[in-house]
Formats: C-alpha cells, sequence, structure tokens
C-alpha cells in the first residue's frame, strides 16, 4: 500500500520575500517512516529532510510545479504536487531627481536615472518632456544635453520592470536666458549738414538665438532708423553734436544699451552770388545792389560790407547796398559773408564815381 500524505495548498509569494512554509506529512499502513523527495522548487526554495519542511525566500519571478514523491520502506510510493507562484506586484524603487535651472545654449547638469526592483532584474525607463537638445541615454541611463530653448520643461520619467510594474519620477527643468544681448559696438562719425551720414547698421546676437529688438534715441533731425534693416540712415539737416542711445532687447527682456556720437558739422563756405562792377556819374544814385548768399546749412547768413564811397550804405535788413556817392573815384567793395558756423567767403567789386558832366 502506498503512503498516504497529506495534500499541499497552492500558494503565492512576492518575489525576493520568504514562502510559507510548507511541511510535508506521510503515513504508511506500516507504521515506518516514509521518504520524500522533492523536486521544482524556485531557486532559493529548499526542502529539509531532517525537518520534512519546504521553506526559503524565492529569487525568480514565475510559476513553479512542485513535485514530492514519498516513498515508504517497502518502495511504495506516492506523488503529491502543488504550485508556488512567484510574482513581482512591486513597483521599482526610483531615486527622486532634483529641479534644475540652466542657461539656454549651455548644458544641463547630467541626470542619471537610478532604478532598483525588488526582483533583482533590471528596470527600463522612457523619458518625456525634455527640452529641445537633450537627450536620454539608454545605455547609460543618462539625460544629457544642451537645451536651445528658453521655458518650463516638466519631464516625466515611467520606470518599467520586467513584470510591468511602472513608478513615474517627474522633475523640472527651467531654461533661461538671464544674459543681456551681444551688440556690435558702433564708431562715432563727423558728416557735414545736409549730407547723408554713413549708414549704421545695428547688428546684435542673442545666447538663445532668438531674434533682438533695438530701440533707438537721440537721432539728429533727417535721420531715421528702420527695424526692419536695422539701419539708421538718412540726411542731418541740423547742425550739431547728438549722443544716440541703442537699447538692445532679446524675448526676455535683457538689455545692452550702446552709445555713439554723431557731429554734424559745417564746413562749407556760404555761395554768394558775384557782384558786377559799376560806374555811376558822381552825386548819381548808384544801381541798388542786393547782397544773395546761401549756406549749405539752410541758415542764413550775414554780411559784412567795407570800402563803400561816401554817400553810399549797406542795410543788412534788405541786403542791399545803395545810396548816391558824393566824391569821385575808385572804390574797391569788399562784402564777408559769414554763415552759423563762422565760415566766410569773400566777394570783391568795384564802384567807379566820375565826373563827366560839364
Amino acid at each position: 500500500t502506498a503512503p498516504v500524505v497529506d495534500p499541499v495548498e497552492d500558494q503565492t509569494t512576492e518575489v525576493n520575500t520568504p514562502i510559507k512554509d510548507v511541511t510535508l506529512n506521510g503515513k504508511d499502513n506500516s507504521d515506518q517512516p516514509v521518504t520524500h523527495e522533492v523536486s521544482g522548487l524556485p531557486e532559493g526554495v529548499t526542502y529539509d529532510s531532517e525537518t520534512n519542511t519546504i521553506s526559503g525566500t524565492p529569487t525568480t519571478v514565475g510559476s513553479y510545479d512542485v513535485t514530492v514523491v514519498t516513498t515508504d520502506e517497502s518502495g511504495n510510493k506516492t506523488e503529491t504536487t502543488f504550485t508556488i507562484t512567484v510574482e513581482d506586484t512591486t513597483a521599482p524603487e526610483v531615486d527622486p531627481v532634483d529641479d534644475q535651472t540652466t542657461e539656454v545654449n549651455t548644458p544641463i547638469t547630467n541626470i542619471e536615472l537610478n532604478g532598483k526592483d525588488n526582483s533583482g532584474k533590471p528596470v527600463t525607463h522612457e523619458v518625456s518632456g525634455l527640452p529641445e537638445g537633450v537627450t536620454y541615454d539608454s545605455e547609460t541611463n543618462t539625460i544629457s544635453g544642451t537645451p536651445t530653448t528658453v521655458g518650463s520643461y516638466d519631464v516625466t520619467v515611467v520606470t518599467t520592470d520586467e513584470s510591468g510594474n511602472t513608478t513615474e519620477t517627474t522633475f523640472t527643468i527651467t531654461v533661461e536666458d538671464t544674459t543681456a544681448p551681444v551688440v556690435d559696438p558702433v564708431e562715432d562719425q563727423t558728416t557735414e549738414v545736409n549730407t547723408p551720414i554713413k549708414d549704421v547698421t545695428l547688428n546684435g546676437k542673442d545666447n538663445s538665438d532668438q531674434p533682438v529688438t533695438h530701440e533707438v534715441s537721440g537721432l539728429p533731425e533727417g535721420v531715421t532708423y528702420d527695424s526692419e534693416t536695422n539701419t539708421i540712415s538718412g540726411t542731418p539737416t541740423t547742425v550739431g553734436s547728438y549722443d544716440v542711445t541703442v537699447v538692445t532687447t532679446d524675448e526676455s527682456g535683457n538689455k545692452t544699451e550702446t552709445t555713439f556720437t554723431i557731429t554734424v558739422e559745417d564746413t562749407t563756405s556760404p555761395d554768394v552770388d558775384p557782384v558786377e562792377d559799376q560806374t555811376t556819374e558822381v552825386n548819381t544814385p548808384i544801381e541798388d545792389i542786393t547782397l544773395n548768399g546761401q549756406d549749405n546749412s539752410g541758415k542764413p547768413v550775414t554780411h559784412e560790407v567795407s570800402g563803400l564811397p561816401e554817400g553810399v550804405t549797406y542795410d543788412p535788413e534788405t541786403n542791399t547796398i545803395s545810396g548816391t556817392p558824393t566824391t569821385v573815384g575808385s572804390y574797391d567793395v569788399t562784402v564777408i559773408s559769414t554763415d552759423e558756423s563762422g565760415n566766410t567767403t569773400e566777394t570783391t567789386f568795384t564802384i567807379t564815381v566820375e565826373d563827366t558832366t560839364a
């Protein structure tokens, strides 16, 4: 007669967690001891023939069909089977990741993802939400790179073990631009009034690689800034020294101030119409002479007249020389015309006063 063996219940346990001990109870009708031979146990679980106990900690997930062959002294056998199911229902443990802030176009501090599972098996990470320019390397479990766009990026890491249990880890990478734009310096320049300046192109670059804007103030009248071409150009109409300020701003509001001077000067003498010599009879009015002077600045000119015959005068209100000469002679008249910048033009002519009357 084969031995009688108590049935063993199936059991389910978490991997790397001790099973409930199983005691094998067998009895033979001969009342002699029986022996048990156990096979199919999970790794980490053993049978102790001294205590007839199966115990231990299974280290590998799986379903294990265990067979116990119980034999009496006469060689009669009874086979008992049961199942130990080793499962992994525990999510992986993942080290938290600190938030970090970095300057745009500057490498982030490398982030190493550290995950551990109770099964002792590797875990995998899936990463989403990274800034452009930053990537995850699954070979090294490292997030690294250089973000190219300003913003706040909520990054999600889903860590999965071999049994499909997941852990979600979140952190934020803030990419900011705190660096003022770099602007090429602008040279001072000097130009003649009513003459075009040398065009000035404003060149600004930001570390974010985004466009910058320029605000220009202090330009001379007649000179303007074109924001489409980033060019200052035009023809200044007024003499003076003009301190020009350019405020260059990036998309994050960082500013750079650039200053330069445009000096508008008048170094050109006035243009004065020539005056023809004239001959007149003594005590007879001369032909009126109107002095016409024009300056490149567009401003009035003044005339200083010397050498006129007695009886002939210059009226600065009307710029006219007129009168009746009273003394015979040849008179070399000099006109000095002066603009507002002190440039002068000298004009000469002769008034001949004669007496041809008997």
